[in-house]
């Protein structure tokens, strides 16, 4: 039999998550929280928009600084498609299915376009302080 060796993780790998399993983490948390509001409030509430602040402001800190953009992404991105999957049981029986479609994305995205504006510009806040603590001071 064969041994196979893992190489060593490199000094980039250590210390966080890579883009797209940031992404992915986003995805699950915000997915569970608007499952979550949809299951109590049987609509897309607030308790979808507080997993939408908690998943930025979790993968902000578990990203690795080199896919740190991952991290701006995330929360509207985990947010639509979260909405376009899960956001499919908070639709009403009436009308046509293109209807239906269209309401939810519109009210979906539009009521809550704060909360995912208001994630996202968390996110770079945090990515810069982040940042601002690891700059070493310049001596002449």
């Amino acid at each position: 039999m064969a041994t196979e060796t893992l190489p060593a993780p490199s000094k980039t790998d250590a210390g966080g998550l890579s883009y797209f399993r940031a992404i992915l983490l986003s995805l699950i948390i915000v997915a569970i929280g608007m499952s979550t509001s949809i299951i109590l409030r049987d609509n897309i509430g607030v308790i979808a928009d507080i997993s939408l602040v908690i998943s930025a402001i979790v993968v902000s800190f578990v990203v690795t600084k080199q896919d740190w953009i991952a991290s701006v992404w995330a929360p509207p991105l985990a947010w639509f498609v979260s909405l376009l999957t899960v956001g499919q049981f908070a639709t009403r029986s009436t009308g046509s299915f293109k209807a239906k479609q269209v309401f939810l994305l519109v009210y979906g995205l539009g009521s809550h376009a704060l909360w995912i504006l208001g994630a996202t510009i968390l996110t770079l806040l945090i990515h810069y302080l982040r940042t601002a603590g690891n700059k070493q001071p310049v001596t002449d």
